[in-house]
């Protein structure tokens, strides 16, 4: 059984709120379930070592840029990898309310948009590893071997319209800035 997304980003469709925020942590959950029990766990993690080193290697340059090698670093160790961020994602939805209630909408827009790239990116690749392990193809070897069946992998999933999505999003969302002069503002 596949998880499937709607045709719509539900962004799109649903104001920026604490439950549209849980729902997208929600839709994560399900494709790390189905990944599970699917025993896709190896393939997931060589997609992801392929991908970390893909992302090394196409911005090397915002790794030592001193502007904005921390945030690059930081998204490599927090954000994305092979590590299980399942608590991570699990206090966040904890505290989605909070943040609904607290803090300026832009900043519950940002979380959202955030948690929207989040499934988004973890269906896609919940897509590749079922397509990696499809194909047999091995979870170590030569860097040639695995960038080959990665290529063969992006192909056959293909889904180039969420890709755009996806990659719309994450440029856009450095654009669009949250000021660190943001005030705490209680809703009555």
């Amino acid at each position: 059984m596949s998880p499937t997304r709607p045709s719509t980003p539900a962004s799109a469709t649903l104001p920026a709120s604490a439950a549209t925020l849980r729902a997208h942590l929600a839709e994560v959950t399900r494709h790390r379930k189905t990944a599970t029990e699917q025993g896709l766990s190896g393939a997931l993690t060589t997609v992801r070592q392929i991908q970390i080193q893909r992302f090394r290697h196409f911005y090397a340059d915002l790794l030592v840029d001193p502007q904005h090698a921390r945030a690059t670093h930081f998204f490599l160790a927090e954000l994305y990898g092979a590590q299980d961020y399942t608590e991570r994602d699990a206090q966040f939805a904890r505290i989605a309310g909070a943040v609904e209630r607290l803090f300026p909408d832009k900043v519950m827009t940002l979380a959202v948009e955030l948690a929207e790239v989040h499934a988004l990116t973890e269906e896609l690749d919940w897509r590749m590893a079922d397509t990696w392990q499809a194909l047999g193809l091995p979870l170590n070897g030569p860097a040639n071997t695995q960038s080959q069946g990665y290529t063969v992998c992006w192909q056959r999933v293909g889904r180039q319209a969420d890709r755009r999505f996806a990659e719309f999003r994450r440029r856009n969302r450095g654009r669009r800035r949250c000021h660190a002069r943001w005030q705490v503002s209680r809703k009555v």
